[in-house]
């Protein structure tokens, strides 16, 4: 499999907007204390799902390898909320298996829209 930077970067871009719009949304309303933990939970997986079904829609072939390096990417990529206090080392490192249990329900969902092109051999 060929990397590829752009699409990959375009991918996780999809994945870390769409749980930032659902995060942003949990942060400005009125739910307090372990309700808001469970709000912003919920949000990332929900949103989190969409966005990985909606990345799976964009790579016909493929698919889980793909989503499984956007979901790598998007980890790796979050290490920053580490460094800026927002979330310890022991929740970054739990958030990868959340992170490839919505690529997997994402990309299944995928199926239910973009197919996996059928690819016979010339006889």
């Amino acid at each position: 499999m060929n990397l590829r930077w752009l699409i990959l970067i375009r991918d996780v871009a999809i994945v870390w907007g769409l749980t930032f719009v659902g995060g942003f949304i949990v942060g400005v309303s009125e739910v307090e204390g372990s309700r808001k933990l469970l709000a912003i939970a919920t949000s990332n997986i929900l949103l989190g799902t969409i966005a990985f079904s909606i990345v799976g829609c964009l790579t016909p072939t493929q698919r889980f390898r793909h989503l499984f390096v956007v979901a790598l990417g998007a980890w790796l990529t979050s290490v920053f909320n580490v460094l800026g206090g927002a979330a310890s080392v022991v929740r970054w490192l739990f958030s990868v298996v959340i992170l490839l249990i919505t690529a997997g329900a994402g990309g299944g969902l995928s199926f239910l829209f973009v197919r996996t092109p059928d690819v016979r051999p010339n006889s």
